[in-house]
């Protein structure tokens, strides 16, 4: 993947985050919405974070089901916010 690709991933995946830790958990497809990244992307990316152990899904294997972050993994959470507003969200 080129070095742009990746820093967007990376983005996206830190939005995809912080949605769900402000949110709660939703659907793929809300979520796509209210991050404004595309279904296939938002797919994508919440499988590596379920391979990974960052989220997990209500019903596994169902597309159409509710994720969220994992609630048995014990996390230390930071945000921050750049002058123009963006936030990061850091996970350990």
């Amino acid at each position: 993947m080129a070095t742009e690709q990746i820093r967007k991933r990376n983005r996206n995946t830190q939005r995809l985050l912080m949605e769900l830790h402000e949110r709660g958990p939703i659907q793929r497809m809300e979520l796509a919405e209210a991050c404004g990244i595309r279904r296939n992307s938002v797919s994508s990316i919440v499988a590596d974070l379920i391979r990974g152990g960052w989220v997990c899904e209500d019903e596994p294997g169902n597309v159409r089901s509710r994720i969220g972050l994992d609630t048995r993994r014990k996390w230390v959470l930071g945000v921050r916010v750049f002058g123009d507003g963006s936030r990061c969200l850091v996970l350990i």
